[in-house]
């Protein structure tokens, strides 16, 4: 790391214990940083096989992380961003199945803009997940919140869970649900 000069140890200071550090991340002096950090990165990389290993590691995890940030903040750009990375996490560790959904979604994906226009428009200002709330944070995927809503109707009271499950039992519970609810 070469010398840095007070100027920049001020700003950095001034980063560090901002409120809101993502508001400075353009910055010469954050770039600068990432740019050296990125360089001790690549040297730690070819100079250990375990290093590399766990880089690698830590990059797969941010990329999970940023999927998961996406879905529950519904920023359509950045799920779309996560899934198309993921593709050679999937492949890396053998998920064949899950590579090949992931490529034709990503193909159905780009297509949506041009064929369903009004659909794309509703992804892009966050209608692709579920929301129970208006909390920035409260987003869900859509099978997660039909597994969430069913098994708790199941599991409630007056659900079937608990009555014995018989044929006639859950096809008098299923015709009846929606007028409970």
């Amino acid at each position: 790391w070469q010398q840095i000069s007070k100027e920049e140890q001020t700003e950095l200071i001034e980063i560090y214990e901002s409120t809101d550090p993502m508001l400075k991340q353009n910055s010469a002096i954050a770039v600068k940083l990432t740019e050296w950090f990125d360089d001790q990165k690549v040297k730690l990389s070819n100079k250990s096989r375990t290093a590399k290993l766990w880089l690698s590691y830590v990059q797969y995890v941010q990329l999970v992380h940023k999927f998961i940030e996406a879905e529950r903040k519904s920023n359509w750009c950045m799920h779309v961003s996560a899934t198309r990375q993921m593709l050679n996490l999937f492949a890396a560790s053998g998920h064949n199945n899950y590579a090949l959904s992931c490529r034709l979604y990503l193909q159905s994906v780009e297509d949506l803009e041009v064929n369903h226009p009004d659909i794309h428009a509703q992804f892009v200002i966050g209608n692709h997940s579920v929301r129970r709330t208006e909390k920035i944070w409260s987003g869900i995927w859509t099978d997660l919140s039909i597994e969430q809503i069913l098994m708790r109707s199941l599991k409630g009271r007056g659900g079937v869970i608990g009555r014995g499950i018989s044929e006639n039992i859950l096809n008098v519970w299923t015709r009846t649900m929606h007028r409970c609810a």
